[in-house]
This record gives C-alpha cells, sequence and structure tokens, in this order.
C-alpha cells in the first residue's frame, strides 16, 4: 500500500475491491484453459505499476511460475513506445505463445499493430488497464478481438442491487438507454460505493457524527450488485475482498465488442459464460 499498510491498520480508511493477488491469479487461470506450451512473454511498463505487476516475489511472474509456466521478460519499456520490435523478436525467439502483463491503450494497440505486421501471433493477450474499457479494445480494429483481461463486473453478475432490486442486466440495460453509451465495468462499482454509502447512514447511530458513520461503516454486512460487502478482518481489517474473474472481449451484437466471463478460477459463484478462444488474427 502506497500509504505504509501491510500489517499495519487505519481508523477511517476502508476499501472493497479485488487484490492484486486475486488479478494474478486470473490471469493464471485464464491461460490454463488453452492449450498452448506454457511460455509467456510479458510486458512491463517502467512506472510503478510495471514495476509492481512485474515484480519477481509478488507480481505475475511469480504466480505464471508456480503454475509450471516459464516466463520471458525482456525488460521494462517506456510508456508510450512506438516500436516493440525488440520484445516481440524475443518473444518469437523464446517461442512464445501467451503475452501477459499490465499496459495502457495506446502502447497495446500498437504492441499488437507490430505483432501482426511482424509474423507473431500468440493464442492469448492478457493485460490488465488497457482493456478495462470497450473504447480500448475498439481501437485496435479486428485485432481486437479475442484480448483477455481480469473482470471487476459485468452484467452478468447475477448479484441484486440493495437499493432497486434489479439484477446487474437490469442496470446495465437501464445505463444503455439513458446515456446511449456502453455499459463499463466501473459502472457496477459506482452503483455499489451508493449501495454502501445510504446503508451507513440508514444504521448509523449519528449520521451527522463521524465516528458514528465510521462504527457503521465497520459494521457494513451488505449484499451490493458486486457482492458480498464485510469488513470481517480478512485478510485486512480495513480491506473487503469483492469478485474477480476472468474475461474475453469478443465480437458483440448490439456493440463492436462484448466482454464475457471465461474463467471462474478464483471466485467460483457462477458459472463462466462461455469457454476463452485462442486469438485467431
Amino acid at each position: 500500500m502506497p500509504r505504509g499498510g501491510g500489517k499495519q491498520t487505519f481508523d477511517w480508511t476502508y476499501h472493497f475491491f479485488w487484490g492484486l493477488d486475486e488479478a494474478l491469479n486470473t490471469f493464471v487461470g485464464l491461460w490454463n484453459h488453452l492449450e498452448t506450451n506454457k511460455k509467456v512473454g510479458m510486458l512491463f511498463p517502467q512506472n510503478i505499476d510495471g514495476e509492481t505487476w512485474g515484480n519477481d516475489e509478488y507480481g505475475l511472474p511469480a504466480p505464471t511460475r508456480k503454475a509450471g509456466y516459464e516466463v520471458v521478460v525482456p525488460g521494462y519499456l517506456q510508456p508510450r513506445t512506438n516500436d516493440f520490435s525488440a520484445q516481440i523478436a524475443e518473444f518469437k525467439k523464446q517461442g512464445c505463445e501467451i503475452i501477459g502483463g499490465i499496459t495502457y491503450p495506446d502502447d497495446l494497440k500498437t504492441f499488437v499493430t507490430q505483432c501482426n505486421q511482424q509474423g507473431f501471433k500468440p493464442k492469448a493477450v492478457t493485460v490488465a488497464a488497457a482493456l478495462l474499457f470497450p473504447g480500448g479494445v475498439e481501437a485496435m480494429g479486428p485485432l481486437g478481438n479475442g484480448m483477455s483481461s481480469e473482470v471487476w463486473w459485468t452484467p452478468a453478475f447475477p448479484f441484486k442491487s440493495s437499493l432497486t432490486g434489479q439484477v446487474s442486466s437490469d442496470i446495465a440495460s437501464q445505463w444503455e438507454a439513458d446515456s446511449k453509451r456502453q455499459w463499463t465495468q466501473p459502472l457496477g462499482y459506482s452503483h455499489a460505493l451508493l449501495e454502501v454509502a445510504l446503508d451507513i447512514l440508514k444504521r448509523s447511530s449519528n449520521p451527522l457524527d463521524r465516528a458514528a458513520n465510521r462504527d457503521a461503516l465497520v459494521a457494513t454486512d451488505l449484499q451490493t450488485l458486486v457482492g458480498h460487502i464485510k469488513f470481517d478482518g480478512s485478510p485486512h481489517k480495513n480491506i473487503c475482498k469483492t469478485p474477480i474473474f476472468g474475461g474475453q472481449w469478443v465480437k458483440g451484437e448490439k456493440w463492436p465488442y462484448d466482454l464475457k466471463i471465461v474463467d471462474n478460477t478464483v471466485n467460483q459463484l457462477f458459472a463462466p459464460q462461455q469457454a476463452i478462444q485462442p486469438i485467431a488474427w
């Protein structure tokens, strides 16, 4: 934690989301469904995100090697680079059939475009950050089909809103009808934040007193659109972990691309929507 957390706890900071460990194991879970030579080339930018994801002890290389994969990391890359030739050449030389890591939309577009131009065709490209929003996938054109990443929330989540009783598909449909735009993953968490905030105020002994509101927050035990929120001390007093799944972007019916859940290795709360397919460029 940038605040200096770890074993240290806080009185006024509480957070619900999935953790890095779950995200990393979701990546490995995705790859385990594919028939490959188990060689993974990794991309990490030269910044705090890349150094965290690329850390040999607790980043993506650790669970990947533990699962029996060979890892190839040709050094950290400069964000917004316009030439991935060196990385692609190394991945081809080492016979990598999977690409994993964390990138940003512009870099991923450049990378996959140059992979296609240079005849490098991995069976999976699974990265964090760049594939969060549909716009990042659409920017790659046909090459966006088959990209995979972690899933925070989609309309497939079956949990009901404590405010409206609607399930995720209802909320997503309402959003699209009102905004004329495709749903995005943060939508579920924006809704859940309101659920938790209103639940706290309802239960607080004095909604105008910050300590009373904090105590109500600590006692939260609520089923929300993104899952069950309860600060029960595991794994940390200030943290509640929420479900994460593996997803793949595929050609959509209503929108250019849609995100489908294809792996539930880390959280088996419900079944995947479909099986992951190797990229077909």
